[in-house]
């Protein structure tokens, strides 16, 4: 009998074992079972039903091939994302079922943890609301302003996202930092949560600090998840980066973009797959900032190599990365949003992240155990760090800057207050051409980012 406690999930599989353990992992994970053996009985439930969470699809069904029906479920209005899980070896197959909309891809064999984080994926669940913090007297605190001297009142101990201290319950006191404290107060809380690092990053960490690896263990890598598969394959073949016909195999991919590359490429598909958001605006500033940091990374690349840097790659993650910070401070604000806490007037709080996204960005870089290198450029990348810079590293952190701007400037924005960057000032300092400038910026209407 159906637990109507749990979410139903669709089953199309006709491996009685591999159904049998897979239902089971769905009930540990709160969801039903419902398991279809033929693409038959899988149109049958969902045209009988329309309550499913999502589908699991097997591309090896006994009636009609797998890849017929994920087209037909993601194309005549079945509204259940479908998570195609097969034991299929064959690249092809991972593309072919990302063209045909399947929200991911679970190569066999695969364990529980691998499918919890691709249910995470595809569904996005909201944030549970809890009530909004109060102030003693039960009524919405007020943004009070800071003493003089920019001091913080006594009785405020102020909290910085990477503090460890437990939750504490007790109500916010407003400073002259309204959204800041807003957070602090609710990740100390745990009505939301500074976000740990996705499986697939943690996959590909070892590339950063590493030296010694073959392009072979990288394909193979990023082979094991096949989201990151489809997606290192479909940027491998987009404007900016084809180069002589298609890239058909992760193989061809790092030898014809670099290993390297290839890692930044795939920690940008699990990073992105990772703060997807769905409720606006934060859906729409969301992706203007992925868009903003992938030219970012363009622009970081090609101005190392007009310099002659041999970091040109790395340069690429750091441009990738950089703003990590207002990634998640986006991601924090939806998940505030969604909890149903008080958020600020909506032009403050945007003026507030460009101010305080270095100090998430730091917390998050840390937390993940990114390279110091990364953690530099993510948490002080605006101004210097405190410990002493040295001369490379300041020149790393002005020319991704000098690079972001550049983006800015050429309409890759998400917050009206980016609307004054100065890109030149930067890369004047650091010796760049014009010509090289005005050529990299010609290229940038032939990116599809």
């Amino acid at each position: 009998m159906l637990n109507l406690a749990f979410k139903p999930v669709l089953v199309v599989d006709d491996d009685e074992v591999f159904g049998t353990a897979l239902s089971r992992w769905l009930l540990e994970l709160g969801y039903q079972a419902v398991v279809a053996p033929t693409a038959q009985a899988a149109i049958h439930a969902l045209t009988s039903r329309s309550d499913f969470a999502l589908v699991m699809l097997d591309l090896g069904l006994p009636d009609i091939p797998g890849h017929a029906l994920l087209h037909q479920l993601t194309t005549q209005g079945f509204d259940a994302p479908v998570i195609v899980v097969s034991a299929t070896e064959d690249v092809s197959d991972v593309v072919r079922a990302w063209r045909s909309h399947a929200a991911d891809f679970l190569a066999k064999p695969f364990g529980i943890e691998d499918l919890a984080n691709a249910i995470a994926r595809v569904t996005r669940p909201k944030a549970a609301r809890v009530r909004a913090p109060r102030a003693r007297s039960e009524t919405p605190a007020a943004p009070a302003s800071a003493p003089s001297g920019g001091s913080r009142p006594a009785d405020v101990a102020p909290v910085s996202p990477d503090d460890s201290a437990e939750p504490q319950a007790a109500a916010p006191v407003w400073t002259d930092r309204p959204l800041l404290d807003l957070l602090n107060h609710a990740i100390r809380g745990g009505s939301i949560e500074i976000p740990v690092v996705d499986p697939a990053v943690a996959n590909l960490q070892q590339f950063l600090t590493r030296s010694d690896y073959t392009m072979q263990e990288v394909a193979d890598a990023v082979g094991r998840d096949g989201a990151l598969a489809s997606g290192v394959l479909r940027i491998a073949n987009s404007a900016q980066f084809a180069r002589g016909g298609a890239v058909t195999s992760l193989a061809e991919a790092c030898s014809r973009l670099g290993a390297l590359r290839v890692v930044g490429i795939a920690l940008e598909v699990a990073v992105r797959n990772q703060f997807t958001l769905s409720e606006e605006p934060y859906r729409t500033i969301m992706g203007a900032v992925w868009r903003n940091a992938a030219a970012t990374a363009l622009l970081a690349e090609g101005l190392g190599r007009a310099l002659g840097r041999a970091d040109a790659d790395d340069l690429y993650l750091a441009g990738l990365l950089h703003n990590l910070g207002e990634i998640v401070c986006v991601k924090l604000l939806a998940d505030a949003d969604g909890s149903g806490l008080p958020l600020p007037d909506r032009a403050a709080m945007w003026a507030e992240v460009t101010e305080i996204h270095e100090r998430f960005g730091r917390a998050v870089a840390m937390r993940w155990k990114l390279p110091e290198h990364l953690v530099k450029i993510i948490g002080h990348h605006h101004r210097p760090a405190r410990t002493p810079e040295n001369s490379d590293d300041r020149r790393r952190r002005l020319l991704v800057v000098g690079a972001w701007s550049l983006a800015v400037e050429n309409g890759f924005a998400y917050f009206p207050e980016h609307a004054g960057a100065e890109s030149r000032r930067y890369l004047t300092t650091l010796g760049v051409k014009s010509q090289a400038v005005d050529k990299l910026v010609a290229e940038i209407p032939s990116w599809k980012l």
